[in-house]
């Protein structure tokens, strides 16, 4: 029984992959056309649904950087003279501190693009509040 199965030239010349091959490449150059449509559709869907979540994670972004701000100034401390180790904000007066609260909760609450989302609904709960701090005092 022989090791290796020996092919003869006319076997050699007809690789079934290469035919495959050449069929499919045939076939692809045929309908180039409307191949290359197809990719530009897809990648201008790809690019914009890319551009979309990187837009929608920078404004997200911005407007819980913008809130958390707000909020650190809505609940700062209160006090005549300044600590020496004061690790947050501090300010002199109640009036100081919501009147601060209130200018940066109207800077998320009053942008136009983030008025009917929840951020802004939020800023304008806490911008209220701060309204009300300032009419009681």
């Amino acid at each position: 029984m022989p090791k290796h199965k020996k092919f003869k030239a006319k076997q050699l010349r007809h690789d079934p992959f290469r035919d495959w091959y050449e069929r499919q490449a045939e076939r692809v150059w045929q309908h180039r056309e409307p191949i290359r449509r197809t990719l530009y559709i897809l990648t201008a869907i790809i690019l914009l649904v890319l551009g979309s979540s990187l837009g929608y994670s920078w404004w997200t972004g911005t407007a819980e950087s913008r809130l958390a701000q707000a909020y650190d100034i809505f609940n700062a401390d209160v006090s005549e003279t300044l600590p020496a180790n004061a690790t947050g904000r501090t300010y002199k007066s109640e009036e100081e501190k919501y009147r601060a609260a209130l200018e940066a909760y109207s800077r998320v609450s009053d942008r136009w693009y983030y008025k009917s989302s929840d951020y802004g609904d939020l800023a304008r709960y806490h911008k209220a509040l701060c309204q009300l701090h300032l009419n009681a005092s």
